[in-house]
């Protein structure tokens, strides 16, 4: 019997602080996508989440920078952890 994985894509914005995710899609306006690209933020990117209170902006490091995510934002952006 093979032990196999499911892949789970959940919005960045569910998923706690301290934890290392994967970026697994983007989806939202042509601006949007634009904005969070230019960020370094592309599928299969890996990013560590910093803080998320569940309020306010989440912050994540990614390629050696922080990077300050609305919620709002957060929820077009699918991860896997």
């Amino acid at each position: 019997m093979q032990n196999s994985e499911t892949e789970i894509s959940i919005p960045l914005g569910k998923v706690h602080a301290n934890t290392d995710a994967t970026i697994k899609s983007i989806s939202g306006d042509k601006r949007f996508i634009t904005k969070v690209i230019s960020m370094g933020m592309i599928p299969g990117s890996e990013l560590f989440i910093v803080r998320n209170h569940k309020i306010g902006p989440i912050i994540v490091f990614l390629r050696d920078s922080f990077i300050a995510i609305g919620r709002r934002e957060a929820e077009n952006i699918l991860v896997e952890v």
